[in-house]
């Protein structure tokens, strides 16, 4: 399983996600920002739950292993965003 790994404002220590989930977190996070918007962004990890807030001013980057982009499912990006009413995106981190 390739891991990715996804980066926030600035801190040193990212979350690791595999590659194809954090491709769908990556379309999902990005959509959001086209428009705008600010939203929470939560996972899961072995021992605890974390939520982030996530905006246009803050800095997101995501890094894969993998060179070629996995194929997206439309599924399971709408199962990520189902949250939908209250702005949040989640995942499972690795």
């Amino acid at each position: 399983m390739d891991m990715g790994r996804l980066f926030y404002d600035g801190h040193p220590v990212p979350v690791m996600v595999d590659d194809e989930e954090l491709a769908h977190v990556r379309a999902a996070v990005l959509a959001k920002l086209r428009h705008g918007e600010g939203f929470t962004l939560s996972w899961a990890e072995p021992h605890r739950r974390v939520t982030i807030w996530v905006s246009p001013a803050i800095e997101i980057r995501f890094d894969f292993d993998t060179v070629t982009a996995p194929r997206l499912d439309s599924a399971r990006l709408a199962r990520m965003t189902d949250a939908g009413a209250s702005g949040a995106i989640t995942f499972v981190a690795r």
